[in-house]
Formats: C-alpha cells, structure tokens, sequence
C-alpha cells in the first residue's frame, strides 16, 4: 500500500438504517480493521441513515485529501446521484471546502467481488456444484438501472468462472426475476442463495429468509441458514459485504484510484 497515504484521509460511506443497527455494523468493523493497519492517517465513517452523517463527519477529518470509498452494491442511485448530490460533487475529484475529495468506486466494483461471491457459494454446500443453482440476490430499483447491472455482471462472471453451477441467476427483492418465484426459477435439489448487499439489516435478517421460508433459528455455523423445503435443500448465506475481505477490498479501491493517476 502506498505510504504517501499517511497523509491522507480514508471516508467509507454506508446506507445505515435507523431502525436496524446491524445496517451499520459491517462498515464500522471495516473502518476499525482499517484503522489498525495504519494506512492512512485517519480512518472514518459516515452514513445516509444513522450518525455520523454525511455532513457532520468532516469536522473530525484534518487531512486535506480525502478517499472516499462508497460501502455500496454498485454505481447506481445512491453513488450516482445521492452522495455526490449531498457532498455537492462534481466528478472524481472535487475541491469541498478544505478538502480535495477523491471519490473512488463502490466496493462491490471490486475486480475480486466475483470470487469472494464464489467461495461464499461453494463454502455454503458440500454438494457437486452440478446439483446446485446459485441464486445472487440484489434489492433491484426503478430508480436507476446500473444497480440491476451491477448484479446481472456478477452473474454473467460467475457462468465464465468455470465452477460448472447447473444454474446461475440474479433475482431482485423488488423488480422481477423476483426472489419471491425461487422455486418455479430454480429445477434443482439444492439451492444456494448469496444476498448481494454490502451489510446485515432488515432485508438480509428478515426480508430474504422470509421470502425463502426459512427460519433463522436453523442457521448453521458461518452465518448460513439451512433447511429443507419441499424435498429441496435451500442455504442462504450472510450478506457478501460481511466478508472478511472487505476491508482489503476498501483499501485497494482507494489504491486503484490512486494508481490511475487521479490522486
């Protein structure tokens, strides 16, 4: 990792809820492992729903360059049109008061997202993948197709990996292929189910285990919920963004910035 970012400031934004503290959980772990490997010269956070808030948090930021690292799916609503609306930029870099913000990818844009999916899959099942279709659940929103785009590439990825899954395919929580239709989706007699998100909260605790008919009181170890459900085996995974990957995957999108020559 470059030392120059000693100098330098790293910002992860997440959505938070406030009504699920979970929602925030994963990225203030990715900001406190972050922290200690010593990087940068402060680490923070901040969030859409819950405190800090995008405005407030950079009072506690000195540095003058800062790395802001969107804690999200993709390039879509909230990164194309929320953040850059309510920090008031205007491309990659923006000068904001005392601040050059350098505004990096989305995590889930990371070149190793399509892998950290697969073993999440392939861990969840001792079964040939042959017998098994993979379902990668996205929220899906009418507001801004690159969120869907974001998923619809992963899947396609995941099909030219090679691990020979009888079946791949996105499915969404509000616009069709809908999770609601698993089973008519899906011909096989197992299932796995790998929520896209980047955090636990209400549609990865309940939303998504409800939809499928599980319980959580029958996960297993790992975070993977397992049951049986008309003669088919269905697991569900916790959320990608829970992945202990995920701090190495917010320092290096700063770093792909960085090396690209923009900051």
């Amino acid at each position: 990792m470059p030392s120059a970012f000693t100098n330098r400031a790293l910002l992860v934004l997440g959505h938070g809820s406030s009504q699920n503290p979970d929602s925030s959980r994963s990225t203030r772990d990715a900001v406190i492992a972050i922290a200690r490997a010593g990087v940068f010269g402060s680490v923070h956070c901040a969030f859409l729903k819950e405190k800090p808030d995008f405005q407030e948090v950079w009072q506690q930021i000195e540095e003058d360059r800062v790395y802001l690292v969107p804690n999200f799916v993709s390039e879509g609503f909230f990164t194309r049109e929320v953040i850059p609306g309510k920090l008031g930029l205007s491309g990659r870099t923006t000068r904001r008061g005392i601040h050059l913000v350098h505004y990096c990818e989305p995590v889930g844009l990371h070149p190793g997202m399509t892998q950290l999916i697969l073993n999440r899959a392939t861990e969840a099942t001792d079964t040939p993948p042959g017998e098994v279709s993979l379902l990668l659940v996205g929220h899906g929103t009418a507001r801004n197709a690159m969120s869907r785009e974001a998923i619809q590439d992963q899947v396609r990825k995941i099909r030219q990996s090679g691990i020979p899954f009888a079946e791949v395919m996105p499915v969404f929580l509000e616009e069709p292929p809908l999770l609601a239709d698993w089973k008519s989706l899906t011909s096989t007699p197992h299932v796995v189910v790998v929520p896209f998100f980047m955090a636990e909260g209400l549609h990865t605790q309940n939303d998504i285990p409800e939809i499928l008919g599980l319980e959580r009181l029958s996960s297993s170890s790992g975070g993977i919920i397992s049951q049986k459900i008309g003669g088919r085996t269905v697991r569900c995974t916790s959320p990608v963004g829970t992945d202990p990957a995920i701090p190495r995957m917010i320092l290096e999108q700063a770093t792909r910035f960085k090396e690209r020559g923009d900051g």
